[in-house]
């Protein structure tokens, strides 16, 4: 009796009446693209439970495990981050000057006689073409002197990147009392996909539908706007109504876009200052049990619901207009491709508006998001928070300690971000393949792919919790020096920041009307500033 295994296959093709062999060979690459994506559709299907538990409770878990690893390891990690760093740029100068042909390349060793000898009449390609050398050499030069300029910094700022340890091993300390700050950009996170979502039906809505409802609606609009006044806004909104569809599409679009702009930086702001406000409070009053608080994310976004909003909408506003100005110049340059081509004074106007454009935005939500901090610390409006920030970088210790955070930062945000959802994707991909079932009618690999960039997003988030809560800290720990000689620092920071001096007694960070007024009469007395700590 016959027992080998015998699989059915009930799949159909269909052959159209006309069909020729070229026709054929593009149905047939079309049917291969066709059974990949319903492979990768049943390949994730089935590996739902290993995707969400290594995307999202993996991805929250090893934002865990980088907490202890900064706490135990800051130092190491921030010195690896600027090891990293030199010797990238110590590369890009070699590779430049190799081009440049200022130093000798692997070329130059492959084509000499004792190597080439048995290799007959073939030789490389010298890859510093005489069109490229000089560029390669200016490029080389700007290398050189980053790289130096760089190497220069790090010797003088010694102390700088002392604190800097401090600080990162200090933050770390307030995920032990806040664990939520870990999920808190989920929150963030579902808003935000909520909008994104409306955001492209909207515009799906605006460039499909039927050009007749737009006829029927700005009619109504502008008949509307008529019997409600008159003057001159009201005619040039009229004649903006009569344009033709295409224009009101384009009109409607960049109206929605901004609004979208404007909604999506406000979520951020309302995150990040609620962020703020958490570590701030543990930071002042982490010593003391009278205003320990069970749910302090919570008690800080209440605060921003009830004090915030205006200014959380007002820096969402100014950062949104600046990307809008970017997308519009993107869009300029797209459609002018033909007349930049022809002309080139109008290639390189276009080209610097761009980036100045980009220059500004970065440089706006540099200071915004600096201000956000002051507005969770102090409690004022965004305006006066954004001085306060102006004030603040432009004292020169303030601005090198502030450059040195944010190289850091940038260094650790971008390690979290990479290993975190290659270490998550290589777990899902063992845990599918060991999997003989799963394994014997799917790849494991398509779901690894969906699992890295869920967990590459989720890992961004958390990298920007950090990047907040190092941020605050930062702010709160200079303000303690300055104002109260270090009382409320823990002793690692205290140590970094050179402050040997015990702190002075009776003087007690801000937040209710009477601490308010017990905090100036201490003052009055000369036992500290008048100025108090947080007003939120």
């Amino acid at each position: 009796m016959c027992k080998k295994p015998v699989k059915e296959l009930t799949s159909l093709t269909f052959q159209p009446e006309e069909q020729d062999d070229e026709s054929a060979k593009y149905t047939q690459e079309f049917a291969k693209y066709v059974t990949k994506a319903a492979q990768f559709s049943r390949a994730c299907e089935e590996a739902v439970t290993e995707m969400l538990v290594c995307g999202l409770v993996g991805t929250v878990v090893m934002g865990f495990m980088w907490v202890l690893f900064l706490w135990l390891f800051a130092g190491v990690i921030v010195f690896v981050a600027l090891a990293v760093l030199v010797i990238t740029l110590l590369a890009i100068t070699i590779i430049c000057y190799v081009r440049a042909g200022w130093a000798p390349n692997l070329d130059d060793f492959v084509n000499s006689t004792a190597v080439t000898q048995n290799l007959g009449d073939y030789n490389y390609e010298n890859l510093s073409t005489s069109d490229n050398k000089d560029a390669y050499g200016a490029m080389a030069v700007i290398m050189t002197v980053i790289l130096a300029l760089v190497l220069v910094m790090l010797a003088l700022w010694r102390k700088c990147i002392a604190r800097c340890v401090a600080i990162i091993r200090e933050s770390t300390k307030v995920f032990k009392v806040i664990p939520s700050m870990m999920v808190w950009p989920l929150v963030s996170i579902v808003f935000l996909t909520a909008v994104y979502i409306w955001a492209f039906l909207v515009a799906a809505y605006i460039f499909y539908a039927d050009e007749s409802t737009y006829a029927e609606n700005f009619d109504k609009l502008s008949t509307a706007i008529k019997e409600a006044g008159s003057g001159s806004a009201n005619d040039k909104i009229s004649d903006l109504l009569d344009k033709d569809p295409s224009t009101q599409k384009w009109v409607l679009f960049w109206v929605h876009l901004f609004g979208v702009l404007w909604v999506v930086e406000f979520i951020k702001a309302c995150a990040w200052i609620t962020m703020s406000g958490a570590v701030c409070y543990w930071y002042f009053f982490k010593d003391d049990k009278d205003k320990y608080e069970t749910y302090p994310l919570l008690s800080s976004c209440r605060r921003v619901m009830r004090y915030h909003l205006g200014s959380a909408a007002f820096g969402a506003l100014i950062i949104a207009i600046c990307q809008l100005v970017r997308y519009m110049l993107a869009t300029l340059d797209w459609y002018t491709k033909d007349l930049q081509d022809s002309n080139l004074v109008f290639k390189m106007a276009i080209k610097c508006s761009q980036c100045a454009m980009w220059c500004l935005q970065k440089t706006i939500e540099f200071v915004s998001y600096f201000g956000f901090v002051y507005i969770a610390l102090e409690g004022k409006n965004f305006c006066w928070s954004c001085k306060e920030t102006f004030k603040f970088l432009l004292t020169p210790k303030n601005a090198i300690q502030t450059a040195v955070n944010k190289v850091v930062q940038k260094l650790i945000v971008l390690i979290i971000s990479f290993t975190t959802p290659t270490f998550m994707a290589l777990i899902c991909y063992g845990w599918l393949y060991n999997n003989s079932v799963y394994a014997e009618d799917n790849n494991p690999l398509y779901p690894c792919i969906l699992v890295w960039i869920g967990s590459f997003a989720l890992a961004g988030a958390i990298a920007t919790v950090f990047e907040c809560t190092i941020d605050t800290i930062f702010l709160c720990s200079f303000k303690d020096a300055a104002e109260y000689d270090g009382k409320y620092m823990s002793k690692d920071m205290r140590e970094a920041f050179g402050i040997d001096a015990p702190p002075p007694a009776g003087i007690s960070a801000v937040q209710t009307s009477a601490d308010y007024k017990e905090h100036n009469d201490l003052a009055a007395k000369g036992g500290g500033s008048s100025d108090p700590t947080i007003r939120a």
